[in-house]
């Protein structure tokens, strides 16, 4: 498997935050969050979906 590349935000790809629950309490338990007003999404890095797929790849 290859790996990603990063762009720049536009107005079809929102900016991407990898943030942790302990800053956005919100997030616990949830993957992400999408912001429309700030075309934005953060993602819950320690979201456990997220660390089962890495572990079993």
């Amino acid at each position: 498997m290859g790996k990603g590349r990063e762009d720049e935000p536009t107005e079809i790809i929102p900016k991407v935050e990898w943030v942790s629950p302990e800053d956005h309490p919100h997030l616990e338990d949830r993957a992400a969050q999408y912001i429309r007003t700030q075309n934005t999404l953060l993602i819950n890095e320690e979201f456990r979906g997220f660390k089962q797929l890495v572990m079993k790849s």
